[in-house]
């Protein structure tokens, strides 16, 4: 399965979404600030087969964080 990077300011919902996503058997890497989310990314963009961002966020939008990555 795919190995997927979640940035959201709702810790709730992300964890959430990554304990269902990872019954599918995905492996998640949740993310609740856009410069951690970023570091990440950019450190290794090849390890990641999908990023999901929450559009809307205090400091930084989703559309945002997609274009610096």
């Amino acid at each position: 399965m795919g190995r997927i990077l979640y940035l959201d300011d709702d810790v709730q919902l992300a964890e959430l979404l990554v304990r269902r996503l990872e019954q599918l058997g995905h492996s998640m890497i949740a993310c609740s600030e856009s410069t951690e989310a970023l570091r990440l990314f950019n450190d290794n963009p090849q390890q990641f087969d999908l990023v999901l961002t929450d559009m809307s966020m205090p400091g930084g939008s989703g559309l945002e964080f997609a274009q610096a990555a």
